[in-house]
This record gives C-alpha cells, sequence and structure tokens, in this order.
C-alpha cells in the first residue's frame, strides 16, 4: 500500500527526526483523508498528543509545503495558502525559507511524504523506550522514568502472563553509559563504541519484546550523548 501523510512543521522542528528518501519509517499519527492542492493526504504524523496508529513505510518521495503570503497580513491560514511543493531528498524541519520583505511573507508549512509498503497497526495502550539515564532504563508514554533493582526487576511492567520482568543484562547495559552521561553534562571528552552498544542494545530490546505483555508497545532510542550515530534515532521493536 502506498500513502501520503502529511507532517506538520513544528512536529519535527519540536523533537522529530530527520528522515530522507529511501528510508524506512516508524511514525506515529491519525488518519487523515484532506487534500492540499492535488495530493491525498492518508496520514498526519503525530507523536505528541493525537495519535493511536503506528505507520511504517518506505519513504519514496518528499515535498516541502511553503506559501508566499501578503506580509501585511497579521493571520495566515494554511487552508487558504497558495502551496508552493519542491521535491527534497531528505528533510530536517529546518527548510531554507527566502528572507521576508515587506510585502512578501515566506512560511513553510511542512512535508508531503509519500510512503511505500506502508504497514498500519494500532498502538498498544502503553508505551515504553529505552533510552538510558541516571536511575533510568525506559521512558514511559507520560516521560517517567522506568528504572531496575539490584537484581534486574523492572518497574512497572510485566510480561505476557502478568508477571514482573527481570533483565540483569539490561539494567548492566543501561549502567554502562552512567559515566558517558556525567562526562557530558560537566563538558569532559568521552569515547564509545557507540556501534558494539547499539548492537548489543536492539539484541536485548528484541529479546524483552519476546516476552513483553503487548499492552507495551517497545521503542529503542539513540541517546542524545552520542553524536556519531546517523538517523534515524529511534526504532520500532515489533511484536513479531
Amino acid at each position: 500500500m502506498t500513502c501520503n501523510v502529511f507532517y506538520e512543521d513544528w512536529q519535527i522542528q519540536c523533537c522529530g527526526q530527520p528522515f530522507k528518501v529511501g528510508e524506512i519509517v516508524h511514525w506515529t499519527g491519525e488518519r487523515d483523508e484532506s487534500d492540499i492542492k492535488e495530493y491525498h493526504i492518508d496520514f498526519c504524523e503525530d507523536h505528541h498528543c493525537h495519535h493511536s496508529l503506528h505507520i511504517e513505510g518506505k519513504v519514496s518521495r518528499i515535498l516541502s509545503v511553503t506559501s508566499e503570503e501578503d506580509a501585511t497580513k497579521h493571520n495566515y491560514s494554511f487552508d487558504e495558502a497558495d502551496y508552493i511543493f519542491t521535491d527534497l531528498q531528505e528533510a530536517d524541519g529546518w527548510e531554507s525559507e527566502k528572507e521576508s520583505t515587506d510585502e512578501i511573507y515566506y512560511i513553510f508549512w511542512g512535508y508531503v511524504v509519500t510512503l511505500d509498503d506502508v504497514k498500519i497497526t494500532e498502538e498498544a495502550p502503553h508505551r515504553l523506550t529505552m533510552l538510558p539515564d541516571i536511575d533510568q532504563i525506559f521512558m514511559n508514554e507520560d516521560g517517567g522514568s522506568l528504572s531496575a533493582d539490584k537484581d534486574g526487576k523492572i518497574d512497572d511492567i510485566y510480561d505476557k502472563n502478568g508477571q514482573a520482568i527481570i533483565m540483569k543484562e539490561l539494567k548492566e547495559w543501561a549502567e554502562e553509559l552512567y559515566p558517558i552521561i556525567i562526562s557530558s553534562e560537566i563538558g569532559e571528552t568521552y569515547s564509545k563504541d557507540w556501534d558494539d552498544y547499539h548492537k548489543r542494545g536492539l539484541a536485548i530490546a528484541h529479546k524483552l519484546r519476546e516476552i513483553l505483555s503487548p499492552d507495551f508497545d517497545l521503542w529503542y532510542e539513540i541517546p542524545e550523548e552520542d553524536k556519531t550515530t546517523p538517523y534515524p534515532t529511534s526504532y520500532f521493536i515489533e511484536n513479531k
């Protein structure tokens, strides 16, 4: 299945991730049966408040959506804009805009993204993001931190039988990052074999996914201390 997704400017500028043509993306969002000129929009990306769907697909086209508005106006409406579409190979949310003048105000609105081989699934009631920090292994859907005790018993999550999950290797993997986080916070230099770290982390994530209750969606996120790993910086761990 092929579909078009509208990705608003502020969504990616706030905390979205860059993407490019040919890349597999995992987004959240909602259905949207609207049109932007000749482009029919099937879904809107949203990773803040209004999302109930996983949207997975391969990016085949990226169109930036801009417009040139009357600078004497004080209110600008997306629905009334005279859109200009520009083909791009990659997107980061910060498309260069012409400098506005006294007569013309240039606006970047977002992207129309065409995805191929699309899979749409419903979100689970809860979201876990593997993102180590001091005394943290996961963030939940509310932004709260989840950790583990000395034996590796993880706070507030459970397996497919409703039992507590104990994964000492997950706790040990997360704690490897503590010295790096501290060095980063105080401005000291640090080094890490990030390829090896993420290879092991993703393996643990898939192992956890095999036993984790379907009440939880599981994501793996690249920590901000890793300045070398190219985007994408988060991965949806599928429930096989």
